[in-house]
């Protein structure tokens, strides 16, 4: 019981520390971004680095499903552990370039 009680301490000192430290940068801080696109200053590069970000991510996962589509991922989808690998050699490509397997054997999954 006295474990609970110190992690909820230690959860209710961490979140007024937290506090503390927001209303002090807030108050001498220069505008945040939000504050400036809010204003609209500055809204359209806000708006493109997000535009440029999801297009990265699209470009990261358009050549995961190329480079794991060599190397065999996406055949036989029909048990879950090759689905899994699929999903990993997707995400991981990287690692497949350099000649890592990450062919996973789940067990009869």
């Amino acid at each position: 019981m006295r474990a609970s009680a110190s992690s909820r301490e230690i959860a209710e000192s961490s979140q007024l520390v937290l506090r503390r430290a927001l209303t002090v940068r807030s108050a001498g801080s220069p505008p945040t971004c939000r504050r400036r696109c809010e204003a609209g200053r500055s809204a359209g590069l806000h708006g493109e680095s997000g535009r440029v970000r999801r297009l990265a991510l699209l470009a990261y996962v358009v050549l995961g499903v190329i480079i794991a589509s060599r190397h065999d991922y996406y055949t036989n989808l029909a048990i879950v552990s090759r689905v899994v690998s699929a999903v990993v050699a997707t995400a991981l490509w990287p690692l497949l370039v350099f000649g890592a397997s990450l062919h996973l054997n789940l067990g009869q999954l």
